[in-house]
């Protein structure tokens, strides 16, 4: 009696041990199954993000691409805009350069010199003070007439270009020979009529002034 017990204590002992050792194995393998799970999911997540990531990178690099053409066409539109804007400027120093040298070809040296006269006269007479005036090359910054000081001040522009008024200072007299040539200069809007001062001379030359 005591044997069979013995025998079938040793029996579920046994038994016991080998569900033991069977539930410790499933343990282990459900373990590497599930890290080989976890392996194989972070394998997946990694190639993903590893292909976001070139993704990005190239749309990236096809972005700088695009900004960098962008970039070159606005730089090149820049500069053949300023090209451009530079050549117009040229042309229109030309023509105007050409029109003030027509505008003063219709003046001889004597009506010149008579115009001067007629400026300085009044302000010698009234004020005993000798006026001065530029050299005989009419500058382009009073619109290519000649400047007239006045005490060391500016007193006015003998007769500037109607092409350039424009580049007239601001407030300043404009002297002219007579009333077409005003009206020339007026006819331009580019100037209050109140700073346009003539002296009734003939076009053609006069040995003395009337």
């Amino acid at each position: 009696m005591r044997q069979r017990q013995e025998a079938w204590k040793r029996q579920r002992e046994e038994k016991e041990r080998q569900a033991e050792q069977h539930r410790q194995e499933e343990e282990t393998r459900q373990r590497e199954v599930q890290r080989q799970e976890q392996e194989r999911e972070r394998k997946i997540k990694e190639a993903a993000d590893r292909i976001r990531w070139e993704k990005k990178q190239r749309q990236w690099a096809i972005e700088a691409e695009a900004a960098r053409q962008r970039r070159e066409v606005e730089d090149r539109q820049r500069r053949e805009q300023a090209e451009a804007a530079e050549r117009d400027r040229l042309h229109r120093e030309q023509q105007e350069r050409q029109a003030a040298q027509q505008w003063w070809n219709e003046l001889s040296a004597t009506q010149f010199g008579q115009l001067r006269d007629a400026v300085a006269a009044p302000v010698w007479r009234h004020q005993a003070a000798r006026v001065e005036f530029d050299g005989p090359n009419a500058a382009a910054g009073n619109a290519y007439g000649i400047a007239v000081y006045l005490r060391r001040r500016l007193y006015g522009i003998l007769r500037p270009s109607p092409a350039s008024l424009h580049r007239l200072p601001p407030d300043v007299a404009v002297f002219v020979r007579n009333a077409r040539e005003a009206q020339r200069i007026i006819d331009t809007g580019k100037i209050d009529p109140m700073r346009v001062v003539h002296f009734n001379m003939p076009d053609h030359e006069q040995m003395t002034l009337l």
